[in-house]
């Protein structure tokens, strides 16, 4: 595989504080070999295939900076003595935004993943800190149920896959029967190489239909979609 062999080459000959820009540069040429017309694909192609070798590159048990810029951070700093959900979707780099809230000492305390992993820790690119994991499932909620009144913080993908039109609703459930914040997370690769990280506090205001839930929804999807470039609809599942 292409990008093993980079990892391999990268790993073995470069410094670690040399590691990102020599995947970012790497990544950047290859993505260009299949060349999109609309730009913005362009960049989501180098982010999934950066993201693949900086997982290569963690797995090797060594830390490595990767740059960073973020966005939103004032939500961070409020107490949040009831837990906090922590809320993203499947897009390339999501694990730099939970390694920024490592950095920043604002660690989750488990996440809820729906595909099985080496082991039982989400691991997160760069550092060698992993996250615990609940797998979707029987018994989910009321282990998520369990954090969130010891005040802990929860990470949650709401949509099924990378593209899925599907979210689930469970997390949001929760979260307003137990009085729990919700804050938004993503990440987004920049042309200069940074990962820029952004937070911001899920809407609390009923769409026209008159629905939290679906006014939530709404605003995660259409934040997925600027940064998939595609157009999407979402189902409630």
């Amino acid at each position: 595989m292409i990008i093993r062999g980079a990892a391999r080459l990268i790993s073995l000959t470069l410094p670690t504080h040399k590691w990102y820009y020599a995947a970012f540069t790497f990544t950047k040429k290859y993505a260009n070999l299949k060349s999109f017309s609309n730009k913005r694909l362009n960049s989501i192609n180098h982010a999934s295939k950066l993201n693949a070798l900086l997982s290569i590159l963690t797995s090797t048990g060594k830390s490595f900076a990767i740059p960073i810029k973020a966005n939103g951070v004032e939500v961070l700093q409020t107490p949040r003595p009831n837990g906090l959900v922590l809320c993203s979707v499947h897009i390339p780099l999501i694990q730099v935004s939970a390694r920024y809230l490592v950095e920043q000492g604002l660690a989750p305390d488990a996440v809820i993943v729906k595909h099985p992993l080496n082991g039982d820790a989400y691991p997160l690119l760069g550092i060698s800190v992993s996250i615990p994991v609940i797998y979707s499932g029987t018994g989910v909620l009321l282990k998520a149920k369990s954090i969130l009144k010891r005040g802990k913080r929860l990470i949650v993908l709401a949509d099924y896959d990378v593209g899925s039109e599907c979210y689930s609703p469970n997390i949001f459930h929760l979260a307003d029967s137990l009085k729990v914040d919700i804050i938004y997370f993503f990440a987004r690769l920049q042309p200069d190489g940074y990962v820029e990280v952004s937070f911001l506090q899920a809407p609390d205001i009923d769409n026209k239909d008159g629905c939290i839930l679906k006014s939530r929804i709404s605003v995660l999807n259409n934040y997925r979609n600027n940064i998939l470039d595609i157009e999407q609809g979402f189902n409630i599942q």
